[in-house]
């Protein structure tokens, strides 16, 4: 019969839109397709279109054409069908009829199979009897489900249809997962194992069988096992049983008999295996030959012991690691820095001392050089005994055996300290400065430099000003204050600056002060409230640039704070280059706005705009560029009004415009005179009104200045990185001065002051190498006195810059007697000057001179900046560099004083003194500047909530609850860091406290529940102490007996009594569930807890306070406690406090 098809729209989308139906039966086939075409219940989307399903029937499997071939994945060979397949495609699943099933015997009797093609689509079988045996029959050949017709539903169907598609597509998965997987195992060189759940070994690879020269019957279940050494095989067997039970991976050695009856050493890694679902399914593992290894490891360990005498006498950390990167010795002077033992270094201890930031890149380099044995070189910080860190250069090389494989690691640790902290504050402010350029609006330099600023030196306040001195006020552009970010507004200088920085302040001078309040600086200004609300340290950095005024960078903490040299360097050092980059970006505003009216009106754009015909003469001119008048222009082509050189890029660039068709767009240089401007030019080609080509219209912006800050802002960030290259700054002073030369100057010399009161001539650049030779010689000829009223030697004398925006040459050489002088004055060819001093702690030390003589070019006041502030950079490296050489020789000096024992301890101790009291400093500072970036997210996750909560999935609000509550509880926790942090520090007044007006005042402020009794000691005494101390000591044992309680009713027993020998002791009793004696010390420890915070919320703090503060007040505290008995807590506490 042929076949019928029929398209349904009423299925939902999960269920297969293809369905062969095969049943002899035209009634259950009815059945079956109205069951198909029904609409589940429930409610339905109006926007949800149902999707279609196409059915496809037979009667009978008996008219099927052997002659004809079989379509993939259709049961048998069906004309109708695959004539029907061939236009409605490839069934997604068949309904077969049990009376279909194909048989073993003739006519249909014999034991039930599945057709061969029926692992290629999914079969769910149809009958009438839940217990026919054909059914289990045919589940058995590979049928995916079997149903009955007696109540069955449409929704049940879909359900059975679709679960049939899933589990075929996942068994064809495995199938194909499981052949890639042996394929793969019998192509690796790794003797391959995999156990099922019962231990028994399922597969070996062809190399382990090659190996073992046995068959995979043989090495089945547990007959590998045979081949292990008998003095290993207990060991092994029994590692091998224990980390079936833990689920756990293992590695282990033994010997393992070859095909040769040879029992060679291997490793064994075995890990368990688990399905998407997480049910176990066994274990796999390798084994690895490493016989050369063992032997080389044996042959080594004669030799370590001499190696180890030589590395305790070496001054220099001395370490060595086995095969597998484990520390094995470190030498005595491991021990001193770091204060770990070898026994502690082992193991994985030597990785403690690795700082947090460095761990995740070291481990990731050493672990590539062991995979590769190649030598090992990384920079890193270790932390030493007084917990400060130190950089460190750690390098190693591997020993290896006969076969090449690295058996041991050799390795040294070299301190880099100085070093390297000077290439790290180049690179931050490289990265800075780096970040900076990149960006477009002025608001987004300012508020990017103070929240990158902020983050980078963990700074309560950052702000980026400028002052206007005649208004008395200060523009704030950018304002970052405990992580807040405050958009632009204005103040009164008195909120910016204080007044004793003033002067300061206009001279360019830096000021830093670690405390307002005690500095004699800013001590007045302070107590009168002339200082910046709030701030009680403060760096305030002035630079100008341009004539926009003084620009200015404060930042400052709410507690006092001592800035660090390299704090204080790079803040000087980013304050002119942030100022260069607020003025790009201001330039680059001003130049989208300049295009947007352009576009609108041209009258009111400060664009140039020209016309050309085809011989390239210009026939209209707006706005002509300085220098040039619209007379000028009209009727000429540019090589008959600009020099050749100038000419000819504009030229070009109109030429190929007309040859391609198309606009081109260009960055030109235009020099008239005086006059050097960058042009963005765009050149496009003008039709007439019949659409010919008549010649090219030019719009040229003028970015002269934005470039000018760009070429200066990039030249600053590589002349830093120039300058800290090296510590011989004559090499780099030359290298900064050939690069100045010809874009920013003709001539370019740096000069020194020398101690016995010369100066001298050590870089100088032009880009004729002769004229470089006659200088020199020039200035030997004529050589520069200290004492001079003008020029190079009033500027280092005075440490004031000279600036000759335009130099009338004539003029001076007319005031000048000497012939031979005036020779050299025409020879230089002097037209602009800039003498800036090179000054650094004070002093000036040198000057840089820039000379524009060959160009016809001027610099600017923006260009004095320029050179003052490169200039400053110059004296920086210079001053380092002297002051490394002084140390150097210092150090070489100190190395030839024979010390005794005791100084050195006496200094070692001071120095741990002081590095304590700045660990305590940083602790207090860090759990305050923590909290910022919590409310930013605790604040962009309630904005979330409140903008957009209603329109979030369930699941996604219960994420967003639930990180408003990790953060909130990470707020406690900081809270609580304070608190410990403040713990025995901050005493407060000394005055008498009556004990039972206290406990009640604490309890008054605690939210007790009305199901507890608490009782209050009636005979408690009145002592002289600080009361918040003692108070906070109460408050955290009551909360603790309250929040750990295990029933909804409790008792609370305070009291409190004297001992008679200046001590009273207290206690705080409960009847809550006790604790462990066990655990009796360790709860007064940091961040411990009986129970997970899931559980109990807590920070796991409150007892360690009170244990900081009682033993700061000279007491000393205690539990007494059993399970299930209650807990009392006692301390004890003076009755007078000392003074």
């Amino acid at each position: 019969m042929p076949y019928t098809t029929h398209t349904i729209s009423a299925l939902d989308v999960q269920t297969p839109t293809r369905v062969l139906i095969a049943d002899a039966s035209a009634k259950r086939r009815a059945v079956l397709r109205r069951l198909l075409a029904e609409q589940p219940p429930g409610p339905t989307s109006p926007s949800a279109s149902p999707a279609s399903m196409t059915i496809m029937e037979t009667r009978s499997l008996a008219e099927v054409s052997a002659q004809e071939p079989p379509l993939a994945g259709v049961p048998g060979s069906y004309p109708n069908v695959n004539r029907q397949l061939s236009t409605a495609g490839r069934p997604d699943v068949v309904v077969l009829h049990l009376d279909l099933l194909p048989t073993n015997g003739a006519d249909g009797a014999g034991e039930a199979h599945t057709p061969s093609a029926l692992p290629h689509l999914p079969i769910v079988l149809v009958g009438e009897d839940e217990e026919d045996p054909r059914a289990a029959a045919g589940l058995a050949a590979g049928a995916q489900d079997y149903v009955t017709l007696q109540h069955m539903s449409a929704a049940r169907l879909r359900r059975v249809l679709s679960n049939a598609c899933v589990r075929h597509r996942l068994l064809q998965s495995v199938a194909a997962s499981d052949a890639h997987f042996r394929m793969l195992a019998d192509s690796a060189p790794v003797l391959i194992w995999v156990s099922d759940t019962s231990k028994n070994c399922i597969y070996f690879n062809r190399a382990w069988l090659d190996f073992t020269g046995r068959s995979m019957e043989q090495e089945l279940g547990f007959g590998w096992a045979e081949g292990i050494h008998p003095d290993d095989r207990t060991r092994y067997l029994q590692g091998y049983d224990e980390a079936f039970a833990a689920r756990s991976p293992f590695a282990m050695e033994y010997r393992l008999r070859n095909a040769e009856g040879q029992y060679r050493w291997v490793v064994a890694h075995g890990a368990p295996r688990f399905s998407p679902d997480g049910t176990f399914l066994g274990y796999s593992g390798g084994c690895t030959d490493i016989t050369e290894r063992r032997l080389a490891e044996e042959e080594l360990r004669d030799s370590e012991g001499r190696l180890r005498e030589l590395a305790a006498l070496l001054p220099q950390i001395i370490w060595v690691g086995n095969s597998s990167g484990e520390v094995e010795y470190v030498n005595e002077r491991w021990t001193e820095y770091t204060g770990l033992s070898a026994q502690q270094s082992t193991m994985g201890g030597a990785l403690r001392v690795i700082h947090p930031d460095d761990l995740r890149r070291v481990l990731a380099s050493w672990t590539e050089a062991l995979q590769s044995g190649a030598p090992y070189e990384a920079e890193m910080r270790l932390r030493a005994a007084d917990g400060s860190y130190a950089w460190f250069l750690v390098r190693s090389l591997p020993v290896r055996n006969a076969g090449g494989e690295a058996i041991k690691w050799f390795g040294t640790s070299t301190n880099i300290d100085a070093r390297k902290r000077a290439e790290l504050v180049g690179a931050t402010l490289a990265r800075l400065i780096e970040r900076l350029r990149q960006l477009g609006q002025p608001d987004q330099v300012a508020e990017t430099l103070v929240s990158a600023l902020a983050d980078e030196l963990r700074l309560d306040v950052c702000s980026y000003s400028e002052v206007d001195w005649g208004a008395g006020q200060a523009t704030i552009h950018a304002y970052r204050q405990d992580g807040l970010l405050l958009s632009e507004h204005t103040l009164p200088l008195a909120e910016v600056i204080w007044p004793i920085t003033a002067a300061q302040i206009m001279a360019g001078k830096a000021i830093a002060i670690a405390d307002l309040a005690a500095d004699p600086r800013s001590a007045a200004a302070y107590t009168a409230g002339k200082t910046p609300p709030g701030l009680r340290a403060a760096v305030a950095v002035p630079t100008k640039s341009g004539e926009r005024g003084v620009g200015l960078l404060v930042v400052g903490m709410h507690t006092p704070r001592s800035w660090t040299p390299d704090e204080v360097e790079l803040l000087e050092r980013l304050a002119l280059p942030a100022r260069l980059a607020l003025e790009k970006a201001r330039a680059e505003q001003s130049l989208l706005v300049s295009e947007s009216r352009f576009r609108l009106a041209l009258g009111g754009s400060p664009v140039t705009v020209l016309s050309t015909d085809q011989e390239l003469r210009y026939t209209w001119v707006y706005n002509p560029p300085q220098g040039l008048a619209a007379e000028m222009l009209v009727g000429r082509r540019d090589d008959e009004v600009l020099p050749p050189a100038v000419a000819e890029p504009w030229m070009a660039l109109k030429r190929e415009a007309l040859a391609r068709g198309t606009a081109l767009r260009r960055e030109l240089e235009l020099t008239v005179g005086h006059f050097y401007g960058r042009y963005d030019v765009t050149a496009e080609p003008l039709e007439d009104d019949e659409g010919r080509v008549a010649g090219v219209m030019v719009v040229a912006v003028d970015i002269t200045e934005r470039k000018r800050a760009d070429d200066r802002l990039a030249f600053l960030a590589e002349a830093s990185k120039t300058l800290s290259s090296s510590l011989i700054y004559e090499e780099t002073l030359q290298q900064v001065s050939a690069a100045m030369v010809p874009h920013m100057a003709d001539w370019c010399a740096v000069d020194l002051l020398l101690p016995q009161g010369a100066i001298e001539l050590v870089a100088v650049a032009h880009v004729d190498p002769a004229k470089i030779a006659w200088a020199r010689a020039l200035r030997r000829r004529f050589p520069p006195s200290i004492d001079d009223p003008a020029g190079l030697a009033n500027v280092i004398r005075t440490g004031t810059a000279e600036f000759y925006p335009e130099i009338d040459l004539e003029a001076v050489i007319a005031q000048t007697t000497d012939e031979e002088v005036r020779q050299v004055l025409r020879e230089v060819g002097y037209k602009s000057v800039i003498i800036a001093p090179l000054s650094a702690r004070g002093q000036t030390i040198g000057a840089l001179t820039l000379v524009w003589s060959d160009s016809d070019r001027h610099y600017d006041e923006a260009d004095l900046t320029f050179a003052e502030e490169l200039a400053r950079r110059a004296a920086v490296a210079i001053d380092n560099a002297r002051l490394y050489q002084e140390a150097r020789a210092a150090e070489a000096d100190l190395r030839a004083l024979n010390e005794t024992l005791e100084q050195h301890v006496v200094e070692r101790t001071a120095e741990l003194m002081r590095s304590n009291q700045e660990l305590d400093q940083f602790a207090y500072v860090a759990s305050h500047d923590l909290k910022a970036p919590l409310r930013a997210i605790d604040h962009l996750a309630t904005w979330i909530d409140e903008d957009a909560g209603h329109l979030l999935p369930g699941r996604s609000r219960e994420h967003l609850a639930k990180m408003r509550g990790r953060i909130q509880r990470m707020e406690g926790l900081l809270d609580d860091l304070l608190a410990y942090s403040r713990a025995g520090r901050h005493q407060g007044e000394i005055a008498p406290v009556a004990l039972q007006s206290l406990v009640a005042r604490v309890l008054e402020t605690m939210a007790v529940p009305d199901s507890f009794q608490v009782r209050i000691g009636d005979a408690m005494p009145t002592i002289t102490t600080p009361r918040v101390p003692l108070e906070t000591v109460l408050r955290n044992l009551l909360g603790n007996a309250i929040k750990h309680h295990d029933r909804p009713a409790g008792r609370l027993e305070i009291d409190a009594w004297p001992l008679g020998d200046g001590m009273v002791e207290f206690v705080v009793r409960d009847d809550g569930p006790g604790i462990d004696p066990a655990y009796h010390e360790r709860i007064f420890q940091m961040f411990q807890t009986l129970l997970p915070r899931d559980q109990r919320e807590g920070s796991g703090i409150g007892l360690a306070v009170v244990k900081k503060i009682v033993d700061a007040a000279g007491g000393r505290v205690w539990v007494e406690s059993q399970v299930g008995e209650g807990a009392a807590f006692h301390f004890t506490w003076p009755e007078k406090a000392a003074a």
